[in-house]
């Protein structure tokens, strides 16, 4: 039954990151912590919120999520900083 359960949420994770869409950052128009609150707020809805005890794919799935949404300016100056850089700017989506 357990198990059940478990592929079952699993199933509607991956439907939810599927369906995923989110407006690319837009400098002139909020901050980048806003965005990146309204960000949370938009993944809290879908069930990909930060919380104890999470499935490490949770966290996975937040900073693909970040990353492929953020915008191709965006990412590009996230890159000159290098992956490792990156994994640590953004701890609550390693």
């Amino acid at each position: 039954m357990a198990d059940t359960a478990a592929a079952r949420r699993a199933e509607r994770l991956q439907e939810a990151v599927q369906r995923f869409t989110f407006e690319q950052f837009e400098p002139t128009v909020e901050t980048f912590d806003c965005y990146l609150e309204r960000f949370e707020n938009k993944l809290a809805i879908i069930g990909i919120s930060i919380t104890d005890g999470e499935p490490a794919e949770n966290a996975l799935h937040r900073r693909n999520l970040l990353l492929t949404h953020v915008g191709r300016e965006h990412y590009k100056l996230l890159c000159t900083y290098g992956k490792k850089e990156i994994y640590y700017a953004f701890p609550e989506y390693r």
